[in-house]
């Protein structure tokens, strides 16, 4: 598959290239105009270089393992290729690194909620303590923080989400502890439902011409 081809599929159609992640390793699929192609002859080549070609590109002189999609456009009669990595596995661990957990990113909570006057005589236990919430930032720079709850189980059962003073202290906290432990992202989006477990995604973005990954 040279140059060449690539141009005259770009001119013609929308292509997509990303990894998949199976329990066999990874995988690559390419997508024709949102279509999923698979073993048809006529696209045998293009599939054969995604795979051979542009991503041991990307792992083995790049050296980037993060999965990725890949748009493919024609930009001043040059071909663009735009990825989209996904970086979460840093912090998932899938890999053997440490899962981040909410108690993490949050303060100790039985002395951050005993600051507050009202609370001050609470008898609290952090293992009884939980916070849920979502974060979230996007790539325009927006970033959104909402405490869905805090409460307390066990023998002092109470939700401290109506003190407005405690709330907004608490997100500023998060939103400093976030921005220390999570590092290389366009966007991030953490979500704690539970208190107990985080779900999130991290992404980042770079942008190469042709001669810039294959000379």
């Amino acid at each position: 598959m040279d140059v060449h081809n690539l141009i005259e599929i770009c001119k013609k159609h929308k292509l997509e290239i990303q990894t998949d992640t199976t329990p066999y390793g990874r995988s690559i699929i390419v997508y024709i105009d949102d279509k999923k192609i698979d073993n048809q002859v006529e696209y045998s080549d293009l599939l054969d270089w995604s795979y051979s070609v542009l991503n041991e590109t990307i792992v083995n002189q790049l050296e980037i393992l993060d999965s990725y999609n890949c748009k493919v456009i024609i930009k001043e009669d040059t071909l663009k290729f735009d990825f989209e990595f996904n970086n979460s596995w840093e912090y998932e661990g899938s890999y053997g690194e440490d899962k981040v957990t909410p108690n993490e990113l949050l303060p100790y909570l039985p002395d951050f909620i005993n600051g507050f006057d009202e609370f001050k005589n609470l008898s609290l236990e952090e293992e009884s303590l939980f916070c849920s919430f979502t974060y979230e930032k996007k790539l325009i720079n927006t970033l959104k923080l909402e405490i869905h709850d805090i409460w307390s189980e066990g023998e002092t059962e109470i939700s401290f989400l109506s003190c407005v003073d405690l709330i907004e202290s608490l997100k500023q906290e998060l939103i400093e502890s976030i921005e220390l432990k999570f590092s290389g992202h366009d966007e991030l989006w953490i979500c704690s439902e539970d208190g107990t477990e985080i779900s999130l995604l991290s992404t980042y973005n770079k942008e190469f011409w042709y001669e810039d990954l294959f000379g």
